[in-house]
């Protein structure tokens, strides 16, 4: 990504802070709601130190309207956290937690979260127990500090 700006930059991944807010989950399994997530879903589940990890995944049909082809993962009884690298509008989230198979509870966690519109109550209503997020923008959900990860680039 840095090779897009033309000053000096590092790449810092704050995805293993995110299983900071995570404790005593039941069976987890770690998921990305895409191919593209997949790397910070593993991030993420090594942090927290469990093994099991899968991806949906995704066909974007429109801005309104995703297709997702459900992991082979069963997500009975199960806590299931879904790690994203970003949240816009919160359909690929609400629409992937559509295809779990009654979990215990759904975790979302993301890296930067701009929750436009009525993005967090889409999500909400689709049956997350709590979402986390980095403070890299600033909402309610911003509760996983980056700072630590930066700092030790420093």
């Amino acid at each position: 990504m840095c090779e897009f700006f033309e000053v000096p930059c590092e790449s810092v991944d704050a995805s293993p802070q995110l299983a900071n807010p995570l404790s005593d989950l039941t069976d987890p399994l770690f998921l990305a709601p895409d191919a593209g997530a997949v790397e910070l879903a593993v991030a993420a589940r090594d942090a927290y130190r469990t093994e099991e990890i899968n991806h949906f995944e995704k066909r974007r049909i429109s801005d309104t309207e995703v297709e997702i082809q459900p992991s082979d993962a069963s997500t009975a009884g199960r806590d299931i956290v879904l790690v994203d690298d970003s949240i816009a509008t919160g359909l690929t989230i609400a629409t992937a937690i559509e295809q779990f198979e009654e979990p215990n509870s759904v975790f979302v966690t993301c890296v930067h979260h701009l929750l436009v519109g009525n993005a967090r109550t889409k999500i909400e209503t689709a049956g997350v127990e709590a979402m986390y997020a980095t403070d890299t923008i600033e909402r309610s959900v911003s509760t996983v500090s980056a700072v630590p990860v930066i700092a030790a680039r420093l």
